[in-house]
């Protein structure tokens, strides 16, 4: 009963890591401005600047949809590890632990793969801090329901903190003071 126990616990643990907001792989270099994350107390639009008179210069628009299938992947193969454990500890033959651990495998990956997707526009943009006193670069990332990018469900706004280039912002017009 021990085994079968920590087998559930185990796969039931993994799930939910895999799950977890956390768990994205971000992959940003050093050399990349960080992610200052910007709490506004109202809901933004997929257009708006969260701070009074805000204005945002965009530089680089781009669509993406993620697909998910590595954490599809691994949660199937996890409670396929768990549901080999639990047979293992409850006597199951062997041939009958590899069919059961292939069906339950494959449907969970048959009802994840859909519902995984994620939509997604990225915005990276010029705004004037004033409170550090120069341009820098804040993003948006507003996620939307499907792929026809037209029903937004949320919006994140990002200050960076990244001080813009003074020969990058004299490209769209603009001086640091």
């Amino acid at each position: 009963m021990k085994k079968i126990l920590l087998s559930a616990f185990a796969a039931f643990t993994g799930c939910s890591f895999l799950l977890s907001p956390g768990s994205v792989d971000a992959r940003v270099s050093n050399s990349e401005p960080g992610n200052i994350i910007y709490i506004a107390e109202e809901r933004i639009s997929p257009r708006s600047i969260p701070t009074p008179g805000g204005s945002f210069t965009l530089v680089e628009h781009m669509y993406k949809t993620y697909g998910n299938g590595e954490t599809v992947g691994a949660i199937a193969t996890s409670v396929g590890i768990a549901f080999k454990q639990m047979g293992k500890a409850a006597g199951v033959p062997g041939h009958f632990i590899a069919v059961g651990v292939a069906a339950i495998s494959g449907w969970i990956k048959n009802q994840l793969e859909g519902r995984l997707v994620t939509y997604a526009e990225l915005r990276l943009g010029i705004s004037y801090n004033t409170y550090y006193g120069y341009y820098e670069y804040v993003e948006t990332v507003t996620h939307y329901s499907d792929g026809s990018f037209s029903k937004p469900k949320q919006t994140q706004y990002v200050q960076t903190g990244y001080k813009v280039p003074d020969d990058i912002l004299a490209r769209y017009g603009l001086k640091n003071p």
